[in-house]
């Protein structure tokens, strides 16, 4: 899927995360920032979805959203520090279960009463020839055997 959103992408960089991408990585926080919005717009759209029908979607993904903020802690000169914050929109958790339209035994089921279905609709019709035959032969018969009389 990834390979089908990156096809859609325009940027000229890429995160560092898509690594299949041929496309450089961002260096600068403008490049990489509107390397994101584009990103998030794209995985909204319809190109998403065009590629969910035609790529599954992996077992399990997580999808992070990076927000990038400066800040000047003090003199950063003599402590030289990281921070990573990690915020959470939502403790709710999307799942997405896929599932067989059928199975191997409803298919089966379903092609058995089809075919149970239609040969029982050539038994009766072959039934009703047999009757109508004979059903003539007899009334044949009959007029053969009245006039002799």
């Amino acid at each position: 899927m990834e390979n089908c959103l990156l096809s859609s992408l325009k940027s000229s960089c890429v995160g560092p995360w898509l690594t299949a991408s041929k496309k450089p990585l961002c260096r600068k926080a403008e490049e990489y920032t509107r390397f994101i919005q584009e990103y998030e717009d794209l995985i909204g759209t319809t190109n998403a979805s065009r590629c969910n029908q035609r790529c599954p979607r992996r077992c399990q993904s997580v999808r992070f959203r990076p927000i990038l903020e400066t800040n000047n802690i003090g003199n950063s000169e003599n402590m030289p520090s990281a921070w990573i914050n990690f915020y959470f929109p939502s403790m709710e958790v999307e799942v997405l279960e896929e599932q067989w339209s059928y199975d191997i035994l409803e298919m089966l089921g379903e092609l058995g009463g089809s075919l149970g279905i239609m040969l029982g609709f050539s038994l009766l019709s072959i039934y009703d020839l047999l009757d109508v035959a004979l059903s003539n032969i007899r009334s044949c018969r009959k007029k053969r055997i009245l006039p002799n009389r």
